[in-house]
């Protein structure tokens, strides 16, 4: 049944959404639940089969992008103090 797959990607989506709450800087996860805006339109159109006009394409664009921008940003930050927590191996450096 389409409807029940519907509702379990709700589900496991909405999971996911709090286990990520848990674990990251809601500074960083918040932005990602404005993808259930997309999600919507992607439900709206499997259960009503109303296909998305143009504005909701772009802000799906806008919100897909915005949330690619933050992770790579977030991703670029966080490298420096990965490479400082590293142990520097003797055999290597002198």
């Amino acid at each position: 049944d389409r409807v029940a797959r519907v509702v379990d990607g709700a589900e496991d989506l909405l999971a996911a959404m709090t286990d990520a709450m848990a674990r990251a800087e809601a500074s960083f996860v918040v932005p990602f639940s404005y993808i259930t805006l997309v999600f919507a339109a992607v439900y709206d159109f499997a259960i009503f089969a109303v296909i998305p006009d143009a504005i909701t394409a772009l802000g799906a664009a806008i919100i897909i992008t915005g949330g690619a921008v933050l992770a790579w940003r977030e991703g670029r930050a966080q490298t420096p103090q990965a490479r400082q927590s590293r142990p520097c191996n003797s055999a290597t450096h002198d």
